[in-house]
């Protein structure tokens, strides 16, 4: 999708929002159409309104995922400056959301980020370790382990191999 395509799946999503303004899932796909198109500010919004609407125990994960998106933004926007405002929001959600769900990979590497940002190694490499703990899959393992490797000054491992039929049922190769 290009610009133009999302800029017109903001304004049916939009329109949809007026017409249910308490579907959850629209105010959030709005938020992540925003974040696609790194629109910071933008998305934040969203992901606020999402947030003063949802709960962490009706929403579950999807809860989780939007707080950590939205710190993402509010890190974004604070070009890694920690005397920034939106630094220390990005830093406040990111510990929030390890401290109440300790297995999200995507907060503990987020939180790796930020410190990164704000040049704080020996936390930054804390958290990265901590997301490479929780990995629940070889690439996120490996994305840790690349930061791990940056930080200590050492070569990247290798990018593990993907099967792209994982998980297919690709018969028994039987011809006709």
């Amino acid at each position: 999708l290009n610009a133009n395509d999302l800029a017109g799946a903001v304004d049916v999503l939009k329109a949809y929002h007026e017409a249910e303004p308490d579907n959850l899932g629209v105010i959030a796909t709005i938020g992540n159409v925003y974040y696609e198109m790194e629109e910071e500010q933008d998305a934040i919004e969203w992901y606020s309104k999402y947030l003063a609407k949802a709960t962490p125990e009706t929403q579950g994960q999807d809860y989780w995922n939007i707080l950590v998106d939205q710190a993402s933004m509010y890190l974004h926007l604070s070009d890694g400056k920690a005397d920034d405002a939106n630094y220390g929001e990005a830093l406040s959600r990111l510990l929030r959301a390890t401290k109440e769900v300790p297995k999200h990979w995507a907060a503990w590497f987020n939180l790796g980020e930020v410190y990164k940002a704000g040049d704080d190694k020996a936390k930054a490499l804390g958290a990265y370790k901590k997301s490479e703990e929780v990995a629940d899959d070889g690439d996120r393992r490996w994305q840790s382990q690349s930061k791990i490797a940056e930080l200590e000054g050492k070569p990247a491992p290798p990018k593990p191999e993907t099967d792209p039929h994982a998980g297919m049922d690709m018969g028994d190769g039987g011809g006709l």
